[in-house]
Parts: structure tokens; sequence; C-alpha cells
């Protein structure tokens, strides 16, 4: 027989979800952040009615996802009250949000109900950076200045939790901070400052939850002077002029598991871009870029969608060659690449150029234009 404390908070369990859903409405439109939010609502739970309570809400939560009652699970949590949690719910929704208007809004409405929210200002400063021609002294100020408060807000968890932060659900936008400034140095050819973060990440979240281990060692290389290179800056481009197409497959290093997979996603989404729309020539320099991308240890190709890299591919190479919006043959027009990959334009803008800077790709660079 159940004890009193326990039917007690069993009731009040149902109580909750016997409220009108109205707070929060939508929940099932989270993506991958979906389990992030179970495991942070949890985690909040149990802190304020203790570890024995996380069985019991637990079970109900299985049963509410198994029935796709996404919106009692916040009355459930009891989250649908905390203005910071709210916060947090509507910044994953802006993350997971492929209409940047609407992401926008909803970044908008985070920030109203927390103002410290880490991913709503992640999210505000990279799509003020997109507008601002990549203004790179602004927008690096502006990460490290989020990381900054993210670490006065997580100083004790931190400390206490040293290389094991990541099982700290509440520290995960920081954690996610720290890696976008990383990347942004990288973007912004910061590497001495990019090595520093980077190391930084690695010893507060092993193992290597956000895969930068690569691209650290890499780092390492380039600002001490040894052969690797960190890409991105000038003189650090990958050349493909170097390589023809016959011999790239075999002279280059063998992918990781990882990176070998990400590059045969690669180019079956290329390849169902590009049949009946392009020519052959188009759809190999198409493979030899992912491949390309793939091999360089300082281009995140294996984060973010792959439909993303691949939009971006196929824009990047389309414009080089004269190819968006024309009418001659073999030709298309800019929308028919995002709507085919189903992703927004701007993502698809934003990748392109990304990739025509790491790869030198451009109409003088003959290496990845189009025999006529």
């Amino acid at each position: 027989m159940a004890s009193k404390g326990k039917r007690k908070q069993q009731k009040a369990l149902l109580r909750r979800l016997r409220k009108k859903a109205d707070a929060i409405p939508v929940l099932d439109d989270l993506g991958e952040l979906f389990q992030e939010f179970l495991l942070r609502s949890v985690y909040i739970y149990s802190l304020r009615h203790g570890q024995e309570s996380i069985p019991e809400v637990t079970s109900r939560i299985k049963t509410l996802v198994s029935d796709r009652k996404y919106e009692k699970l916040a009355l459930l949590l009891g989250v649908d009250k905390m203005p910071l949690e709210k916060a947090q719910i509507l910044a994953y929704r802006a993350m997971a949000a492929r209409d940047t208007a609407r992401a926008q809004q909803l970044v908008f409405r985070a920030l109203e109900q927390d103002p410290s929210n880490i991913d709503a200002h992640m999210w505000q400063a990279r799509h003020d950076f997109e507008r601002s021609k990549y203004d790179s002294a602004e927008i690096t100020a502006r990460m490290q200045a989020i990381v900054d408060m993210g670490t006065q807000m997580h100083g004790p968890e931190i400390e206490n939790m040293l290389g094991r932060v990541y099982e700290i659900p509440i520290a995960r936008p920081y954690l996610r901070a720290l890696n976008t400034l990383f990347t942004t140095l990288i973007d912004c050819e910061k590497y001495q400052d990019a090595l520093q973060v980077g190391q930084k990440l690695l010893s507060l979240c092993a193992p290597d939850k956000f895969d930068i281990g690569d691209r650290v060692k890499a780092l390492e290389a380039h600002v001490g002077g040894g052969e690797a290179q960190a890409g991105g800056g000038e003189g650090d481009h990958i050349d493909p002029g170097e390589r023809d197409d016959a011999s790239t497959a075999a002279e280059a290093p063998e992918l990781s598991p990882e990176r070998g997979e990400v590059f045969q996603e690669l180019v079956e989404l290329l390849a169902g871009f590009c049949d009946g729309r392009t020519d052959a020539p188009f759809t190999a320099l198409a493979d030899k870029a992912a491949l390309l991308l793939c091999q360089d240890a300082s281009c995140p190709v294996h984060r973010g969608k792959r439909e993303s890299w691949a939009s971006g591919i196929v824009h990047a190479l389309a414009q080089t060659n004269s190819l968006l919006g024309s009418s001659g043959t073999g030709s298309f027009q800019p929308v028919d690449i995002h709507t085919h990959f189903k992703v927004s334009s701007s993502t698809t803008s934003k990748k392109s150029s990304q990739i025509k800077k790491i790869l030198d790709m451009n109409p003088e660079n003959a290496a990845w234009l189009i025999p006529q």
C-alpha cells in the first residue's frame, strides 16, 4: 500500500493534469531539443519534490508522450508557472523553427520572460551577425559576453562538476554558448582564442559531447606552427586544384566513422537534387566539395542538418558557375534549392557563404568551374 506522502504526490500530479493547458500549448515542435526539455524539467521537478519523485513523474511523462498529449507536459512538471522555464521553452522553439521571422518572435518573447536566457541571446547574436555582413569584432564580443553571463550563472555547478557539466540539464545552454563561441572564433579566423575556448569546453564536458576534439587538434597544430591548418583564413583554404577528380578519394586521408557517414549522407542528398536537374560535371564537383568539407577537421560539417550543408554546396557551386537565376541550360532558381532540401533561404545563403570561404570557391578558381 502506498504511503500517505506517495498518495499525496500522486494526487498533486493528477490535479496538474486536470488544469487547462493554456500557458504553453505547443511542445511537440521542439525537434531534437524535446528530450532536453524533458530532462531539464524533471531535474527541476526533482529539486522541488525530491529524488524519490522521479519514478512517478517519469511514468506520467511516458504516458502523456505515448498518447501525444504534449500540451499537458508543462502542466505536469509545473514549469508553466515558471518564467525562466517558459522563456527556455520559447528559446527551444526558436532554435527549432525553420522560419526566421517566427524564430525572431519567439526570441523576443523569451527575452521578455527572462532577459538572461542564454539560448535566446545566442540566437539573436548570430542573427545580427548575419545581417551585419559578418562584423567579427561585434559577434565575438557579444558571444563572449553571453559566455561570461553563463559562467556567473553556473559557477558553483561548473566547479563541482568539472568534466561532467553536461550532466546538468540547466547548464547545457551555457555549454552551447561556449561551443558557438568556439565556432564563431574559427569563422572569424581568431584561431588562438578559438583554441583556448575549445580546450576549456573539452575540460568541462568529457567525453567530447560536442565532437570538437578533431578541430581542437587541428587548431593546436595550426597555432603551434605545424602543418595542419585550422582553415578559413587567407592561405588556409583547401585548394581543390591540387587534386584531380580521379585522385581525390585515393589521396584523401581516411575519414573518421562519423565524418564518413556524413559524407555518404551528403552524397545521397546531393544526388537527390542533381538527378534530372544538373549534368555529370556539376554532380562530380558537388561530391568533391562534400568530401573536402568532411576532410577538413576545422569544418563543422558534422554539426547541424545535413540538408543545410547540401543546400549550401549546391547554391555555392551554382553561384560560382553563374547558374543561379539565369535562363541558360542547366540553370535553376534559388527557391528550387531551399524548397527541395526543406531549409530556409537564409540558411542556404549562410552555408553557401561559409562553404565558398572554406573551399576558396569563386569564379576565379578554375578548379570549381564546370567545363564548357
